[in-house]
């Protein structure tokens, strides 16, 4: 079975908002936020439709024994009140499954229509052609989550943006996903700021995102790198400890951000001689246009040598805190320290 096949985050999404609920969920992967989420869209559908607090029932696989035929036996039991039943199951990963086990398979075939059970299986399936992942996904109740990266989470911050009745095109959603980084959370927290901040406005521009950055005074990792563009040792340092002490990033994901950075500059250098304008030279190295005018002054800045140079300090970066016991502070300030001099 291709892990393509599998229906996702996109297609379970498309689902709730039709209120068109199935009778299983059985949910797994990487991405904890997207499940949670899916749980809580579908939770507040079904929960409206529940009479009793006795129907609604969460099962803890790592807290008890218990096993398949007991959560099959309670979504066969009928409702107390005259609505829907809803079973949450989590840490499903820690229950044992077996192509032998009948129950949960005829279950599978024929589940009780009044019942919603929900699986919350973190992490991946190591086989998924065996039972009952492979009954499970013959009837659609399976769905993989998987870590969003690239152009899956530019489409999932326009799709959050669209919820909010408000747009965003696909270049500046580009850039919030550079400046806040890959957590949804951090995402979602930062566009709900953005949308307080422009109000009966429409669209969310280039102009509201960085002055709301701005007003909060937050410091990004491009404000690191236009500090190292201007080669401003003190302002570099002051925002690299500050990111290494507030965001996500860390310091691997700093490094990962400068060396992206630097290498853009270097290929910057190829394309000054070519006859293309600004826009064409930025969509062809998959950066933000309004970026590139910098990005060219940063290049003529440090010339091709010190590129180089600080592109090999990068990688010993990078090398130091997968082989010495340093502290990240420390590798921090010998990278920039090397990257600035002359």
């Amino acid at each position: 079975m291709s892990k393509s096949n599998l229906p996702s985050f996109v297609d379970i999404r498309s689902e709730i908002k039709s209120k068109k609920l199935k009778p299983i969920y059985f949910l797994f992967g990487e991405d904890l936020f997207g499940i949670n989420r899916a749980v809580s869209d579908i939770k507040k559908i079904v929960e409206a439709q529940i009479s009793s607090d006795f129907d609604n029932e969460t099962f803890y696989c790592s807290d008890r024994d218990i096993n398949l035929s007991d959560i099959v036996s309670v979504a066969k039991t009928f409702p107390f009140g005259d609505g829907k039943k809803l079973i949450i199951v989590k840490n499903a990963e820690e229950l044992k499954y077996s192509d032998k086990d009948e129950n949960f398979l005829t279950y599978i075939k024929n589940p009780a229509d009044f019942t919603v059970l929900i699986f919350i299986y973190e992490g991946k399936i190591s086989n998924l052609n065996s039972e009952p992942f492979k009954s499970l996904s013959k009837n659609q109740f399976l769905y993989e989550f998987s870590e969003l990266r690239s152009d899956m989470l530019v489409k999932w911050v326009i799709e959050f943006v669209n919820d909010k009745n408000k747009r965003i095109t696909k270049e500046n959603a580009e850039f919030l996903v550079d400046i806040v980084g890959e957590s949804r959370v951090l995402l979602e927290n930062q566009i709900e700021k953005i949308v307080q901040y422009i109000g009966e406005n429409e669209e969310i521009t280039f102009k509201a995102i960085e002055e709301l950055t701005t007003k909060l005074k937050t410091y990004t990792i491009f404000d690191l790198l236009n500090a190292l563009d201007k080669k401003d040792k003190s302002n570099s340092l002051k925002i690299a400890y500050n990111l290494l002490d507030n965001s996500e990033l860390g310091l691997l994901g700093i490094i990962a951000m400068l060396n992206k950075h630097f290498t853009t500059l270097l290929r910057i250098d190829e394309l000054e001689k070519l006859k293309m304008t600004e826009e064409e030279k930025a969509k062809a190295l998959g950066i933000n246009k309004y970026f590139y005018s910098n990005f060219a002054k940063a290049t003529r800045l440090y010339g091709l040598n010190q590129i180089s140079r600080s592109l090999k300090a990068i990688y010993q970066a990078d090398l130091r805190v997968k082989t010495t016991s340093l502290d990240d502070k420390t590798i921090l300030t010998i990278l920039i320290a090397e990257i600035l001099s002359e």
